[in-house]
Protein backbone atom coordinates (compact mmCIF):
# COMPACT_ATOMS: atom_id res chain seq x y z
CA UNK A 1 0.00 0.00 0.00
CA UNK A 2 1.58 3.37 -1.08
CA UNK A 3 1.55 6.02 1.40
CA UNK A 4 -1.09 8.15 -0.25
CA UNK A 5 -3.38 5.31 0.56
CA UNK A 6 -2.60 4.55 3.72
CA UNK A 7 -3.42 8.77 4.07
CA UNK A 8 -6.44 8.44 2.75
CA UNK A 9 -7.49 5.37 4.79
CA UNK A 10 -6.67 7.41 7.75
CA UNK A 11 -8.73 10.47 7.09
CA UNK A 12 -11.16 8.08 6.04
CA UNK A 13 -10.59 5.87 9.90
CA UNK A 14 -10.88 9.42 11.45
CA UNK A 15 -14.09 10.81 10.12
CA UNK A 16 -15.75 6.96 11.17
CA UNK A 17 -14.28 7.37 14.47
CA UNK A 18 -16.51 10.51 15.32
CA UNK A 19 -13.19 11.53 17.09
CA UNK A 20 -11.07 14.59 16.78
CA UNK A 21 -7.40 13.82 15.23
CA UNK A 22 -6.12 13.71 19.06
CA UNK A 23 -8.54 11.60 20.18
CA UNK A 24 -8.08 9.06 17.42
CA UNK A 25 -4.28 9.04 17.57
CA UNK A 26 -4.65 8.65 21.43
CA UNK A 27 -7.24 5.64 21.52
CA UNK A 28 -7.27 4.15 18.62
CA UNK A 29 -3.84 3.85 17.37
CA UNK A 30 -1.90 5.03 20.69
CA UNK A 31 -0.17 7.66 18.77
CA UNK A 32 0.84 10.87 19.92
CA UNK A 33 -0.90 13.04 18.10
CA UNK A 34 1.71 15.20 16.54
CA UNK A 35 2.83 12.07 14.52
CA UNK A 36 -0.73 11.76 12.98
CA UNK A 37 -0.25 15.50 12.25
CA UNK A 38 2.61 14.61 10.85
CA UNK A 39 1.61 11.74 8.92
CA UNK A 40 -1.30 14.14 7.11
CA UNK A 41 0.46 17.26 6.08
CA UNK A 42 2.79 14.49 4.49
CA UNK A 43 5.56 15.63 7.04
CA UNK A 44 6.76 12.33 7.52
CA UNK A 45 5.25 8.85 6.00
CA UNK A 46 2.93 6.76 7.87
CA UNK A 47 4.91 3.35 9.50
CA UNK A 48 4.16 0.34 7.88
CA UNK A 49 3.10 -1.34 10.80
CA UNK A 50 -0.03 1.56 10.69
CA UNK A 51 -0.11 1.18 7.72
CA UNK A 52 -1.05 -2.51 7.68
CA UNK A 53 -3.47 -1.91 10.85
CA UNK A 54 -5.59 0.46 8.81
CA UNK A 55 -5.64 -1.66 5.52
CA UNK A 56 -6.75 -4.68 8.22
CA UNK A 57 -9.06 -2.76 10.02
CA UNK A 58 -10.81 -0.17 7.40
CA UNK A 59 -9.95 -0.97 3.73
CA UNK A 60 -13.73 -0.93 2.70
CA UNK A 61 -13.88 -5.56 2.06
CA UNK A 62 -17.17 -6.84 -0.10
CA UNK A 63 -18.90 -3.91 1.77
CA UNK A 64 -17.63 -3.95 5.53
CA UNK A 65 -15.32 -1.37 6.78
CA UNK A 66 -13.22 -4.13 8.94
CA UNK A 67 -13.07 -4.55 12.43
CA UNK A 68 -13.62 -0.70 13.10
CA UNK A 69 -17.85 -0.85 13.48
CA UNK A 70 -17.23 -3.80 15.80
CA UNK A 71 -15.09 -1.74 17.67
CA UNK A 72 -17.49 0.53 18.33
CA UNK A 73 -19.86 -1.99 18.58
CA UNK A 74 -18.06 -3.60 21.72
CA UNK A 75 -17.48 -0.54 23.58
CA UNK A 76 -20.82 0.77 23.21
CA UNK A 77 -21.74 -2.38 24.74
CA UNK A 78 -19.76 -2.10 27.36
CA UNK A 79 -20.40 1.30 27.95
CA UNK A 80 -24.22 -0.14 28.47
CA UNK A 81 -23.06 -2.80 30.90
CA UNK A 82 -21.10 0.02 32.75
CA UNK A 83 -24.01 2.30 33.31
CA UNK A 84 -26.51 -0.67 34.19
CA UNK A 85 -23.68 -2.18 36.99
CA UNK A 86 -23.23 1.35 38.56
CA UNK A 87 -27.07 2.03 38.53
CA UNK A 88 -27.75 -1.52 40.21
CA UNK A 89 -25.12 -0.78 42.90
CA UNK A 90 -26.49 2.91 43.50
CA UNK A 91 -30.37 1.29 43.54
CA UNK A 92 -29.01 -1.26 46.12
CA UNK A 93 -27.10 0.71 48.16
CA UNK A 94 -30.44 2.61 48.98
CA UNK A 95 -32.13 -1.07 49.86
CA UNK A 96 -32.72 -2.55 53.15
CA UNK A 97 -29.64 -4.47 54.05
CA UNK A 98 -29.86 -4.20 57.65
CA UNK A 99 -27.66 -0.55 58.07
CA UNK A 100 -28.62 2.52 59.19
CA UNK A 101 -29.63 5.32 56.97
CA UNK A 102 -26.58 6.95 57.48
CA UNK A 103 -24.68 3.94 56.18
CA UNK A 104 -26.86 3.66 53.23
CA UNK A 105 -26.87 7.18 52.20
CA UNK A 106 -22.88 7.61 52.32
CA UNK A 107 -22.56 4.52 49.99
CA UNK A 108 -25.11 5.70 47.69
CA UNK A 109 -23.47 9.27 47.63
CA UNK A 110 -20.18 7.04 47.22
CA UNK A 111 -21.09 5.05 44.37
CA UNK A 112 -22.77 8.45 42.57
CA UNK A 113 -19.44 9.68 42.85
CA UNK A 114 -17.51 7.24 41.29
CA UNK A 115 -20.15 7.19 38.16
CA UNK A 116 -20.02 10.78 38.08
CA UNK A 117 -15.84 10.35 37.71
CA UNK A 118 -16.51 7.63 35.02
CA UNK A 119 -18.48 9.37 32.97
CA UNK A 120 -16.06 12.43 32.99
CA UNK A 121 -12.95 10.21 32.57
CA UNK A 122 -14.51 8.05 29.62
CA UNK A 123 -16.10 11.89 28.27
CA UNK A 124 -12.37 13.33 29.10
Amino acid sequence: MSNDEARQLLVKAIRESGLSITGFAVRRIGRDPSAVYRWLSREQEIPEVVCRWLEHNYLNVEGSSGIADMYDQVMEQIEEMRRKRIGDLVRMSGGDAGYDDGYRAGVHSTLVDVAHMLEEIQNG
